[in-house]
């Protein structure tokens, strides 16, 4: 699709065109940044607010959704998800994985602008997108709009680097999941990490060198991709079944984010099925526990100012 004007974009995506330009020129005070301790370690999370986060969302169902065809990248493409990603690598006689270092960060807003022009968008038109989809010169982790020009950033890269390897490694298989790089077959690790490195430095991107960032799984060992062991088949570990069992528990004792908490429930019946009925049948009674203690609660009588201390009782 070709799209010349910004009239001609504000057509497409539903928004007066006065008003787009409006958000494109506030988009850095439209986002509320948070950290995520969820995780085995905090990540910055660059949210946007209700007004931009619906309008990228907007903007990738009309000009994104469909524009992703990379057979390496699986992260936030649609049809796609984690037990797909890693099914290439199950019994395989070495696993090997390694991780890119601030990859959001580093897809900055001149690499965003070459990507929406190379998404056939007129000069006008891709400095308004950039400007609606980057926030502080670069791609923000937490836009819906962020994971697919990802994608787009580093499809050739994707491509070269399979290309590369394969000319050495016939049985070779790879696959990205947003930063997680995966390759398996019968290669050479320290081959594998020198060539990424090499690519990721030609674009300006750069892998990490931590041990922890970079395992290498032989057949013997237990072999773990995004959380699945993928010895035989994919299947969750027990470390994260332990961990979503404790999500569960953790909710029917304090409450909280219900819908987060059904996610991984049903993350987790992708494999376990018979455990995700027993989580999800805990949750639900809970769910209806904490809607009747709401309802029971007594009503606070309004107090029309701070409650005035108690003077202190005679000797």
């Amino acid at each position: 699709m070709i799209v010349n004007s910004r009239r001609h974009l504000a057509h497409l995506l539903g928004y007066p065109l006065d008003w787009l330009q409006e958000i494109a020129l506030h988009a850095e005070e439209l986002y509320d940044p948070f950290t995520d301790y969820s995780g085995k370690r905090p990540r910055l999370i660059e949210r946007p607010v209700k007004v931009l986060r619906d309008l990228q969302r907007r903007i990738y169902q009309v000009l994104l959704r469909n524009g992703q065809s990379s057979r390496f990248a699986h992260a936030g493409v649609p049809g796609q998800s984690i037990s797909k990603a890693v099914r290439p690598h199950t019994n395989r006689p070495l696993v090997v994985t390694a991780d890119i270092r601030d990859f959001y960060p580093s897809i900055k807003d001149r690499i965003v602008f070459h990507l929406w022009r190379k998404l056939r968008c007129g000069n006008d038109v891709a400095s308004l997108l950039t400007r609606l989809t980057t926030y502080r010169h670069h791609l923000p982790q937490g836009a819906s709009t962020s994971m697919a020009l990802a994608n787009l950033a580093l499809d050739q890269f994707d491509r070269r680097l399979f290309a590369l390897l394969r000319r050495q490694f016939p049985d070779l298989r790879y696959g990205r999941w947003v930063d997680d790089m995966v390759f398996s077959g019968s290669i050479q690790p320290d081959i594998i990490y020198q060539t990424a490195a090499a690519e990721l430095r030609k674009i300006g991107f750069r892998i990490h060198h931590g041990r922890r960032k970079r395992r290498v799984m032989p057949a013997g060992a237990r072999q773990e991709i995004l959380g699945l062991v993928v010895n035989q088949h994919p299947t969750i570990s027990r470390r994260r079944r332990r961990l979503i069992r404790a999500i569960a528990h953790r909710y029917q004792k304090h409450g909280g984010d219900l819908a987060s908490v059904k996610g991984h429930i049903q993350y987790l019946r992708t494999f376990h099925s018979g455990i995700a009925d027993q989580l999800q049948d805990s949750i639900r009674l809970a769910s209806v526990l904490f809607a009747n203690a709401r309802v029971s609660r007594p009503r606070r009588r309004p107090t029309s100012g701070p409650k005035e201390r108690c003077p202190p009782l005679p000797s």
